[in-house]
């Protein structure tokens, strides 16, 4: 009968565990997502900063 308080108190701990890793794989998806987002708009800045660069030349005939 000793063994449902033992494992009773194990609970809280593989609960605060479970948590413990919820929050970090949200921290890494959050890094993850933001770095994404951040070389997508790296590149759309390089793109329109290269069409700057390089106007087309206007024919003036």
């Amino acid at each position: 009968m000793e063994a449902i308080p033992v494992m009773a108190a194990f609970i809280p701990i593989i609960i605060m565990f479970l948590l413990y890793i919820g929050i970090l794989a949200l921290i890494v998806w959050f890094a993850v997502t933001f770095i994404k987002t951040q070389k997508e708009r790296n590149s759309i800045l390089q793109s329109i900063s290269d069409k700057m660069d390089y106007p087309e030349k206007k024919h003036t005939d």
